[in-house]
């Protein structure tokens, strides 16, 4: 190979050797350009990918974590325990419950498929009809508000005493009847078994029938009294669509994102936006990258996805209450570099062009050099061959080819003068051998000395015909050689003539300039090549060279400029996005901060005020019911009245006041449960409701009261046919405790409009505060979002800056602690 190259024309090596040069220095860039590229948007995509799936399984967590606390707070709550009691005694009392409640809230239900909830008040033929018109708007709220499925209360039978949603397992048995193998029994049965101050049960989803078998997952805890009374267990529905949402939020990501939650079982929790189907336990996940992550640490991956697409993402784990899963997103890696293979084409395509136009200037360089050495190598073995007379060309030239042409010439005339002394030697020949012809008659000794000179003479010429082959052999040599860019031969021939002497010196000197600039040069495209930028052609050129000793420094100073001017950009620019990152990080950390708090102020307001709006909603009843019995007093004491005035009508009398015995009691068990719900609602208020709530107590003091008073009024009506007088003295009893009742009952309503007026004001301001809140939680999760980008995008800049700085160093300039380095055309010097 390098015989091959060194035997090849000039004219073919000099455009060669500036093609692959360029070729080189084109292909480098172009790769290392693509490569840096496709890492840099690899790793920011990689970057982004990790802040999304950081902040949905987080979104995730905490969304899990709500409904842990909400439902530990709901089970603790007393107003529960008064709630599950009521309605689990009312569904006892309920005549066949199963079918009577399923009927009634199900089968005869007008509200459409999907809506029995709307329904609140229906008849029973108990006090259920009522405890669930009473407790129904409050529950429902709560499963609106939370998102929830479902709400259940179950008591410590299994029985399905309340349902929000009101589907078929709605007044069933969990342990007895149709739905006890579901994933709602298991949570009951594990439930049942807890104490007070264990983790809440948690039931991965699965298929669950009554919900036309959709995936559903359910929680529950223990209602327990604070006396270690079991009263049975609350349970909810998890919330599909919340937790769906949760893991599609990627409006930061390209529209070829996904994000999907992952069980251990491979199985699909959430549903994908890349597909047409529901693949909530029906789209099963086979990678190793995610699967390994259930029980390990956050890591990224590269793979392909169900669809065959190759993609690349970002994996986190999410455990909940024994629960593992890997919250997902990924997106796909033929959409994130389409663009940068355009660009790869493009500039593939501008070095072609590049490439096209440095061959074109090298061939025409080159033809200006190999040009006239053809025509001069031509003239010389013409002159070698015995042709004296053709003209030498290039001889006007200032440059090292019109130096050997120039001595060509002079080769030419030394060659032509001896072509005339040779024939002036045969003339001289012939007229020896006439007077030789004509001096036959002389003596001997005259002949002899005349073929003597003769022999002299021929050898001479024989002499000056073999040096001047000699010469001509070795300059054709010289100048065969240098045609084929050798440039270190030189003519060895040793003459005695002294003009061929200088003729041989002089084409060695102007071979051996040509090869020392030659050389020149070649060292200086190695040292560019080599990454060394401070040699430099240096030495005295003339013609062609010195231009080509003009471009070649005028290069390397460009090139040496453009390192230097990277250089300290990429210093500057490393410097800056340290900073920068340095900054955005506090500024991330302390948005993450400020949403995390005002994320938990949130939800304590929207909590506290449900809580309100329900004691509002329970106040506003009871002032109902006490307006009720403030009108049911007042008759019952004109009835008293009328019976002490005509006594005369006794028997009437005690008829009428049996009516209103009855109808006392009915007011007092009201009562009696409304100052119970009351009581309940107060200690939910905390400190605030101390004062309505010994009123709820002095309330229910009265109800017993007047249901005593009730009985004895029943005994005297026994007794008043004996006893008339033992009667009239009874009525006038229950006269003066009717008059107490109804001033009691007078007092309580005026007490209950005073506290709904404030629970309503208090109410509002909440809402208001909760709103104010919720709008400075979006607010801060935003600019935290914002930070963490600007923090990854920091972090790309310093890396892409230190690249660039390991790219440049690969390069020696002046700066880099090295001087110019001269490449001189003296040998002494080179």
């Amino acid at each position: 190979m390098r015989t091959w190259f060194r035997n090849m024309a000039i004219g073919r090596r000099l455009p060669l050797a500036i093609g692959l040069l360029l070729t080189l220095a084109v292909a480098t860039l172009s790769i290392a350009s693509y490569v840096m590229s496709r890492a840099l948007i690899t790793e920011q995509a990689a970057q982004n990918l990790k802040g999304v799936a950081h902040g949905q399984a987080k979104h995730v967590k905490t969304l899990l974590d709500t409904i842990d606390n909400e439902i530990k707070a709901r089970a603790t709550t007393p107003s529960t325990a008064r709630i599950l009691t009521a309605l689990s005694d009312a569904y006892k009392t309920t005549e066949n419950p199963t079918d009577t409640l399923q009927r009634v809230y199900i089968t005869e239900n007008p509200e459409p498929l999907g809506q029995k909830d709307n329904l609140i008040a229906a008849t029973t033929g108990s006090s259920y009809g009522f405890l669930h018109r009473t407790h129904h708007p409050g529950l429902r709220l709560l499963q609106q508000q939370m998102g929830y499925y479902d709400i259940f209360l179950i008591n410590n039978d299994g029985d399905i005493v309340y349902s929000v949603f009101k589907e078929n397992d709605f007044a069933t048995n969990l342990l007895t009847g149709e739905w006890a193998d579901t994933g709602l029994g298991d949570a009951f049965r594990q439930a049942s078994a807890l104490d007070q101050e264990a983790e809440s049960i948690f039931i991965d989803f699965a298929p669950y029938p009554p919900s036309t078998r959709s995936p559903a997952a359910f929680i529950a805890r223990p209602i327990i009294l604070d006396t270690g009374e079991r009263l049975g267990v609350l349970a909810y529905q998890m919330p599909v669509g919340a937790i769906n949402a949760a893991m599609r939020d990627l409006a930061s990501l390209p529209e070829s994102a996904d994000g999907f939650l992952v069980g251990s079982d491979g199985f699909l929790r959430t549903d994908s936006i890349r597909s047409d189907i529901n693949d909530i336990l029906t789209t099963k996940v086979e990678s190793p990258d995610i699967l390994s992550i259930l029980d390990g640490t956050a890591h990224g991956y590269n793979g392909v996805d169900r669809n065959g697409r190759k993609v690349m993402g970002y994996a986190e784990p999410v455990s909940f209450l024994g629960a593992h899963y890997v919250a997902v997103v990924q997106i796909s890696t033929r959409n994130l570099v389409a663009g940068l293979n355009r660009a790869a084409i493009l500039q593939q395509i501008l070095g072609l062009i590049i490439l096209a136009i440095a061959i074109g200037i090298g061939i025409i360089i080159s033809r200006s050099i190999t040009r006239p050495m053809g025509d001069l190598t031509t003239a010389v073995n013409q002159i070698a061959g015995g042709n004296h007379h053709i003209p030498v060309p290039s001889t006007d030239r200032g440059c090292e080819i019109g130096q050997l042409a120039r001595a060509t010439e002079v080769f030419r005339q030394n060659a032509l003068h001896i072509s005339t002394l040779n024939a002036e030697q045969e003339e001289n020949s012939r007229a020896m051998q006439v007077m030789s012809a004509e001096r036959e008659a002389a003596s001997a000794r005259e002949i002899e000395l005349a073929q003597k000179r003769e022999a002299t003479d021929r050898a001479a010429v024989a002499q000056r015909e073999a040096m001047m082959r000699q010469l001509g052999e070795s300059f054709g040599k010289v100048v065969e050689a240098a045609l084929e860019g050798e440039f270190s031969t030189r003519v060895e021939a040793d003459f005695e003539d002294t003009i061929l002497i200088n003729l041989a010196r002089n084409i060695n000197a102007l071979m051996e300039s040509i090869d020392n600039n030659l050389s020149s040069t070649g060292s200086v495209m190695k040292s560019i090549a080599e990454g060394n930028l401070t040699h430099y052609m240096d030495g005295a050129f003339h013609g062609d060279f010195a231009d080509l000793q003009d471009s070649m420094n005028s290069m390397v100073d460009s090139l040496r400029n453009l390192v230097e001017d990277i250089t300290d950009s990429s210093t500057t620019l490393t410097a800056s996005s340290g900073e920068l990152r340095q900054t955005s990080g506090v500024l991330s950390r302390q948005a993450e901060q400020n949403a995390a708090a005002l994320e938990e102020t949130s939800a304590a307001l929207t909590d506290l005020s449900s809580r309100v709006r329900l004691i509002h909603e329970a106040i506003t009843q009871a002032s109902e019911s006490a307006q009720t019995a403030r009108s049911t007093a007042a008759t019952s004491e004109a009835v008293a009245t009328e019976a002490t005035i005509a006594m005369d009508r006794i028997a009437q009398g005690s008829k009428e006041i049996g009516r209103a015995v009855d109808i006392i009691n009915d007011i007092s068990f009201q009562i009696n449960l409304l100052a119970l719900n009351a009581g309940v609602e107060a200690a939910r208020a905390g400190d605030s409701g101390r004062g309505f709530a010994v009123v709820a107590a002095e309330v229910r003091k009265l109800a017993q009261d007047a249901g005593d008073s009730a009985r004895q009024i029943t005994k005297v009506i026994t007794q008043s046919d004996r006893d008339v007088s033992d009667g009239v003295r009874t009525v006038a009893e229950a006269r003066t405790s009717l008059q107490a009742i109804a001033q009691s009952v007078i007092a309580i309503s005026e007490n209950f409009d005073e506290v709904s007026t404030a629970i309503a004001e208090q109410s509002a301001g909440i809402q208001s505060i909760a709103s104010s809140i919720q709008r400075i939680d979006d607010r801060s999760q935003k600019q935290a979002a914002s930070f963490e980008e600007v923090t990854a995008s920091s972090h790309l800049l310093s890396t892409q800056a230190e690249s660039l700085t390991k790219m440049t160093r690969q390069f020696k300039t002046a700066g880099s602690g090295a001087g110019k380095t001269r490449i001189s055309s003296d040998p002494a010097v080179a």
